[in-house]
């Protein structure tokens, strides 16, 4: 199995094309190193410099027909561009670029794979090459495996040696769906990982979070920081520096002892905060009560059915005055209660929020007017829901948007996205921006209106007639963006523009709208 390379091309000049290659960012070159690579058959030639060297851009860089995804495939298709390391004997010219080009060679991808043992010493020399043309550059490292993969440590040892030997130049190190026992061979030199700018550990899931990180130097302090599956226990990072934070599958214990350590945290992505372990003695982990974080301004939170839980309590421990951005896609607001942590978690933080996203709302009664009541510098929210909760709670949220309330509700808003039910009257579209269609007069700085129409049972599409198509070119006239989607679960995905087939259905002649039924809002 050969070495699998990307390098990036940043130094070559005029490396203008955004590269597709599987593996790699922007503007990087992939390729593949083997025992044997075809000899070229063609001469260079009396070519004056600039076009040789522009032909060897276009062998290392021109790889747009691959996938830019770094797992998308375990096998990608066949390389038929030749190898850098094959590239730089063909002339003296192509020589002189590569050696003289560090940037060429800084980023390397490894996939571990059975097929790969016996190769693995030949690897071990291939990487060696690349570490000597990459210069003193800091480096980008990835190595990943298959889901489930039982592999030999020996082997690879060798390589995994010659990667720790220059941990001192790792700038981003991401160790993918490695087996558990992969990562404590990980350690590094005695000179640690001073320019460790990115650390991804994501571990195999299965393996219940006994994977470890911990190098031989001092610990690394990285600004970027992905974890999933281990332990916060099991691993040995200094939290001083960093600013962004992914965790997937990591205990709320853990979440929320790395808001601690994270003195400059600005963003925390936590995705299925769940444990898959059950052993009791995970959740020992000591947490400051309260846990106050100045600096955090971005939080995005996902949680399947089984972190529900885990979701509840986070909100019940944070005070984030800083907070900016808040995105929650979870089952957990169908929980009893759910309210009663989230807007007592907004009421202490007291945070300038302008921007929330909700996936699953809190559904008590007048819940949603009580949380944005809290909130009135928002200045853009979504609050999607199945249609079946409409009702539970909505209706009293959107009485409040629609009609003339003391304050007004969400007075600062630019930009809304909602979630209606078959029955809504498109007539009432204004009264989101006015207080009065005649006098015009302003109830908030709307300019963008997203509704998601969501038909269960197979209900029929609130199609829009000629009045309410000509109300929607009216807003439209006056700055006010309007889109009206389908999402009914019979489309599987997809979307339908509402407007559009309106005018479509109107244009062929088919009769007024089934439309003006009476709303669960009443004008």
């Amino acid at each position: 199995m050969p070495l699998k390379v990307s390098l990036v091309g940043n130094q070559v000049n005029d490396a203008h094309n955004e590269s597709g290659v599987p593996f790699s960012q922007h503007r990087s070159v992939e390729t593949s190193v083997s025992r044997a690579e075809r000899k070229s058959v063609f001469r260079i030639g009396e070519l004056p410099l600039e076009l040789i060297s522009y032909i060897f851009e276009l062998y290392v860089l021109d790889r747009e027909e691959k996938s830019d995804d770094t797992r998308a495939t375990t096998e990608a298709t066949p390389f038929t561009t030749p190898s850098p390391l094959v590239l730089i004997l063909v002339c003296k010219s192509w020589h002189r670029i590569a050696e003289r080009t560090p940037g060429l060679w800084t980023e390397i991808y490894y996939y571990f794979v059975d097929e790969a043992e016996a190769e693995a010493e030949f690897h071990a020399q291939c990487f060696k090459t690349w570490l000597r043309l990459s210069g003193k550059l800091p480096l980008f490292l990835c190595f990943w495996a298959d889901q489930d993969t039982d592999l030999e440590t020996a082997p690879f040892m060798s390589l995994i040696n010659e990667v720790n030997s220059c941990s001192h130049r790792w700038g981003d190190l991401r160790l993918l769906d490695l087996p558990a026992y992969f990562y404590p061979l990980f350690t590094g030199n005695d000179r640690g990982a001073p320019c460790l700018d990115h650390l991804e550990l994501l571990s195999q899931f299965g393996y219940k979070y006994q994977g470890a990180f911990r190098l031989t130097g001092k610990k690394p302090a990285p600004r970027n920081f992905e974890i999933s599956y281990i332990y916060l226990r099991n691993i040995q990072v200094d939290f001083s520096a960093v600013t962004r934070i992914t965790a997937w599958h990591v205990a709320s214990e853990d979440v929320i002892e790395m808001i601690c350590l994270s003195p400059l945290l600005e963003e925390l992505d936590w995705q299925d905060g769940e444990l898959y372990d059950q052993d009791a003695d995970a959740l020992e982990v000591p947490t400051p009560r309260p846990v106050v974080s100045q600096t955090l301004k971005r939080l995005y939170l996902m949680a399947g059915k089984g972190g529900e839980e885990d979701c509840l309590r986070i909100f019940k421990k944070l005070t984030l005055p800083a907070l900016q951005y808040f995105s929650c896609d979870s089952e957990f607001f169908h929980k009893e209660g759910s309210y009663q942590s989230l807007a007592p978690f907004f009421d202490r933080s007291r945070c300038p929020l302008v921007e929330i996203h909700l996936r699953c709302a809190p559904l008590s009664k007048s819940g949603l007017v009580t949380l944005f009541t809290l909130l009135p510098a928002v200045q853009k929210a979504s609050i999607w829901i199945q249609s079946r909760y409409i009702g539970q709670g909505m209706d009293s949220f959107y009485h409040s948007l629609l009609h003339d309330t003391d304050p007004v509700l969400l007075p600062c808003l630019t930009s809304l996205g909602i979630t209606v039910d078959p029955a809504f009257k498109w007539s009432q579209l204004p009264y989101f921006v006015y207080y009065d269609v005649k006098t015009l007069t302003r109830k908030r700085p709307l300019t963008s209106l997203n509704i998601a129409c969501n038909f269960s049972d197979g209900k029929l599409p609130n199609y829009l007639d000629k009045d309410d198509l000509g109300l929607v070119r009216w807003l439209s006239g006056r700055g006010i963006s309007v889109s009206i989607e389908d999402r009914s679960p019979m489309l599987v995905g997809n979307t339908w523009d509402l407007i559009a087939l309106s005018e479509e259905k109107l244009a062929r002649g088919m009769g007024s709208s089934t439309s003006n039924q009476v709303g669960v809002i009443k004008a």
